[in-house]
């Protein structure tokens, strides 16, 4: 037995090693005098430069040298990096060439480049430009990328007789990197062939193995170059004037508004972004949502001071179904008191003024990450108190009801980098306001640990909730929610096996966003996927099989059982197919409609199935065909509460 064991280990270990390779390396060389960008390639500082070539595949099949040539090289100073980039096509008039909006870069012919500055194998920028030069641009956090990451770079491109060039400037000011004097950075660069949906990379990106940043090549030779003075000012003045039509006439509303927004580098490592009085009438209104939910509806952060620089705050993201610790609309939102005005009202009194925003005071965040990959993160904001006014409408008297007290908004969040593209992570949310209304601290640890050459991971979280009122006079009301997983996350078969329980009173909505309570979920899935097949005619396939059970925790009741299965291919004449199927057998029970603490739904389980077929959407005409087949115990599918 104690043999059998060890042969199998060993085994396992040699396959384990079969995933890796050696990266790429380039070697980045220093100029003296920077070149012009304007996409051509006749700067002196071009000439007989290291040239980055052989592309491999990324998809549709990972593996196989790219149909199209390219070439590109890289250069420094002390400002900046430059590349630039030699896209050839064999049929250059096929090119797909259509404008599209800023980091939104859909079919057209794309040109990306990405540098990862402290080589941490987790976090990295990312640069793309199309050959219409609209830039796309974001940041890196292991296999996520947050479009929503924002710098100023140059770029320039031209259209040549055997395809196309893209010459880019990253000037220092827009990275974060060690003030050392040598360093290596990760370095990837690649290219969208839009017409041939094909993908192709520099350094290879197996899809067997997790994680992308953790497979790029390595630029070497980086050395002598400082981190600039980063410091910026926005101040900004603004009147609005409303009118709104009445009974009697109308009514005038008039304000003028005054703020200013800075940015600072601390030091190499280091942001200091900071918004006093800030005005964000400017932003993207949010859709009108008739919402007949049991759940509140979340909506997208649009503020630009919300949505750059914080990816170290998003560590709870995904731990609930569309759930996160840190849900920024909570702040300047609408006052928690905003729908009880109408409970104050007295006998001939009516709503004269019913604010929908509140106002914020200041908000602060500093950022960054060490040389040692520990990423730090701080940020604090206070609101203003908001007051509704209710008139008697005899008396013309006026009093204020108070909806939203003074507030005071505080993260804090540590993370650190492992070896084995391994992290873990500390972040506390805290909500304090004025007077006796609620106060509320979350504390959450995250791990995620990588085994056997990043085979097999151990991750998951561990949160604990404390609610209490101003004036202590009750109770605190604390609450857990913990998830552990199991995975194997590299190679054609992986498993995915976890347990989570979120206590009865656990809350995290002050400051984050939280739609499920009292739940216990027992998930465990099995994908197998196949990138390159050996024969066939499969350009790659891929199948799926998981069930999760959950049930209440407080007191232990049956919820629902689901089961989920497919497969899926890609031809190799670009077609894809598949099928997939997912149902509850039997019944299951809702126990968030009711919308009453204890009351449940009794619900029919049912049985969902379709198939698809897509054709080559390289084709100038192409279709998608789809066929579905649903099945319930009973006819209609009534529920009704038990």
């Amino acid at each position: 037995m104690r043999t059998s064991f060890i042969i199998i280990m060993i085994l396992l270990l040699t396959g384990f090693h079969s995933l890796y390779a050696d990266f790429k390396k380039y070697q980045v060389q220093r100029v003296e005098i920077a070149p012009r960008i304007d996409g051509h390639e006749d700067d002196d500082c071009w000439k007989s430069k290291l040239i980055a070539t052989e592309f491999v595949t990324v998809t549709p099949q990972f593996g196989k040298p790219a149909s199209q040539r390219a070439e590109v090289k890289m250069v420094y100073d002390n400002n900046a990096i430059y590349i630039i980039a030699h896209l050839f096509d064999s049929l250059p008039d096929k090119m797909l060439t259509p404008l599209s909006n800023r980091d939104r870069l859909r079919d057209v012919e794309t040109f990306f480049f990405g540098f990862d500055t402290y080589n941490d194998d987790l976090n990295g920028y990312r640069f793309e430009v199309s050959i219409k030069n609209v830039q796309a641009d974001g940041r890196f956090s292991q296999s996520n990328l947050d479009y929503s990451w924002d710098a100023v770079w140059q770029s320039a491109v031209s259209i040549t007789h055997d395809g196309w060039m893209a010459e880019v400037r990253i000037p220092y000011s827009a990275l974060r990197f060690p003030d050392k004097d040598v360093q290596d950075w990760g370095i990837q660069f690649g290219r969208i062939i839009a017409r041939l949906n094909e993908i192709n990379s520099w350094s290879p990106i197996n899809p067997d193995i997790s994680g992308l940043v953790n497979q790029w090549g390595t630029a070497e030779g980086i050395n002598s170059i400082h981190p600039p003075l980063r410091l910026s000012f926005s101040p900004y003045i603004s009147s609005t004037w409303e009118q709104n039509p009445t009974d009697e006439g109308y009514t005038d509303s008039k304000s003028v508004n005054g703020g200013l927004d800075l940015k600072y580098g601390i030091n190499e490592s280091f942001t200091l972004d900071m918004t006093l009085i800030p005005d964000f009438g400017q932003v993207q209104s949010d859709k009108q949502v008739l919402n007949l939910s049991a759940f509140e509806v979340q909506f997208n952060e649009r503020r630009s001071f919300f949505t750059e620089g914080t990816e170290l705050f998003q560590q709870g993201d995904g731990q609930f179904r569309d759930g996160a610790l840190f849900y920024t609309r909570r702040i300047g939102g609408l006052p928690r008191g905003y729908y009880n005005v109408s409970s104050e009202l007295s006998d001939n009194e009516e709503i004269r003024k019913n604010p929908s925003e509140t106002q914020l005071y200041n908000a602060t965040k500093i950022t960054g990450r060490t040389n040692r990959g520990m990423g730090i993160g701080f940020f604090n904001a206070v609101t203003a108190p908001v007051f509704a006014t209710i008139r008697n409408k005899e008396s013309l008297k006026e009093r204020q009801v108070e909806t939203s007290p003074m507030t005071n908004y505080n993260v804090m969040v540590i993370e650190q980098s492992l070896k084995s593209n391994s992290k873990f992570s500390v972040l506390n949310a805290n909500t304090i306001r004025n007077g006796s209304s609620t106060d509320a601290n979350v504390t959450s640890l995250n791990y995620d640990l990588r085994f056997l050459k990043n085979t097999y991971a151990l991750s998951g979280f561990a949160n604990y909730s404390y609610r209490h009122n101003g004036s202590f006079n009750k109770d605190p009301q604390t609450g857990y929610y913990y998830n552990f997983v199991v995975q194997k996350v590299s190679g054609k078969f992986r498993f995915d096996v976890f347990n989570s329980i979120l206590s009865k009173d656990y809350n995290q909505s002050d400051l984050g966003y939280q739609r499920s309570r009292n739940e216990m979920s027992n998930f465990a899935g099995v994908t197998y996927n196949v990138n390159t097949p050996k024969r066939g005619p499969f350009l790659n396939w891929n199948s799926y099989l998981s069930g999760n059970y959950t049930s209440r925790v407080e007191p232990y009741s049956f919820q629902e059982f689901k089961i989920n299965a497919g497969f899926n291919v890609q031809l190799k004449n670009f077609w894809y197919t598949g099928i997939y199927m997912n149902g509850i057998p039997g019944n299951y029970y809702d126990f968030y409609e009711p919308r009453v603490s204890g009351a449940k739904y009794y619900r029919a389980g049912y049985r969902f199935a379709g198939i698809y077929i897509n054709s080559d959407s390289r084709k100038n005409v192409f279709f998608n065909l789809n066929l579905n087949y649903g099945e319930s115990p009973v006819p209609s599918d009534p529920y009704r509460e038990v």
